[in-house]
């Protein structure tokens, strides 16, 4: 399945993303590390969160980097259950049924670049982010900028309806029954994985994405 997961190979001179003329960068968060599969980690870096996007920049590897556009990113939670994860992170899942339909309105054109080794989760394939700072009192303020930022960047279908609440209880019970898309069933799964422990009263943004934080 495809990732909306972008390779980042250019910095500028101080080490920063190339930023595009209308980007604002919100806020820097050192020495975190990058997980596409909970099991392997890609290394420590920086994190970047501008008005547009998130970025990781390797500190290891000057050529390597990712970043994800935030409409592109649906959920973004806190995670602190041990079972599902070691490490409290920022737990991030991606929108990759939109790279699904660009990709088949691209049709045959071009070549199609090579797919990892089944069962291996990289860049290509990865539908879930997980970002460890390694000072555990990063996390909330990195919880509290993805939200601002994701604000900046609503649901072209959803844009202008407002925030609403929800009763955790109630999406559940919808998505259960199948009332909702197969995507928001998905969002549901990814969030109980994540941690079984999550505020009751979370919230959705006029960017349709949800945000919830983990106790």
């Amino acid at each position: 399945m495809p990732s909306p997961i972008n390779l980042v190979s250019e910095r500028e001179e101080d080490g920063k993303p190339v930023f595009d003329g209308e980007e604002e960068l919100l806020a820097t968060f050192p020495s975190c590390t990058l997980f596409f599969d909970p099991s392997k980690s890609e290394g420590v870096g920086t994190v970047y969160i501008t008005s547009r996007n998130f970025y990781w920049l390797s500190a290891e590897n000057s050529e390597l980097g990712y970043s994800v556009a935030f409409p592109s990113i649906m959920i973004h939670a806190v995670c602190s259950d041990p079972e599902a994860f070691p490490h409290t992170c920022l737990y991030c899942q991606l929108d990759t049924d939109e790279v699904m339909e660009d990709d088949e309105e691209e049709g045959e054109e071009g070549e199609e670049e090579p797919m990892p080794a089944s069962g291996e989760t990289t860049a290509q394939t990865a539908s879930e982010i997980r970002v460890v700072p390694s000072d555990p009192s990063q996390v909330h303020p990195l919880f509290i900028k993805f939200s601002e930022a994701a604000e900046m960047n609503p649901d072209q279908e959803l844009e202008g309806e407002g925030e609403f609440y929800y009763n955790k209880d109630e999406v559940e019970f919808g998505a259960e029954q199948g009332a909702s898309s197969t995507s928001a069933a998905s969002r549901l799964v990814a969030l109980r994985q994540c941690s079984s422990r999550l505020v009751g009263g979370g919230s959705i943004g006029a960017n349709g994405r949800i945000r919830m934080e983990g106790l």
